[in-house]
């Protein structure tokens, strides 16, 4: 049974973790991936092509430049 002081009790609230995850890294995240959609999208329409084609080159062209960073730093 819930006693009269349990709503009078707070809670010590989220920690500056939290806070800073949950206001600043979270829609920095969403925003990052509403921009890249949007460049995407914007070269589907440049280029005449399925956004699905311009993602696919576009994941090709940065895996091939991952893949040549890392042999740099052997």
């Amino acid at each position: 049974m819930v006693q009269p002081s349990y709503l009078l009790q707070k809670s010590a609230g989220p920690s500056p973790a939290r806070i800073l995850f949950d206001q600043r890294i979270v829609p920095g995240a969403i925003n990052a991936a509403g921009a890249a959609e949007a460049l995407i999208e914007r070269l589907a329409v440049y280029t005449r092509k399925s956004p699905l084609s311009a993602l696919a080159v576009g994941l090709a062209v940065g895996c091939a430049l991952g893949c040549l960073a890392a042999r740099r730093k052997r």
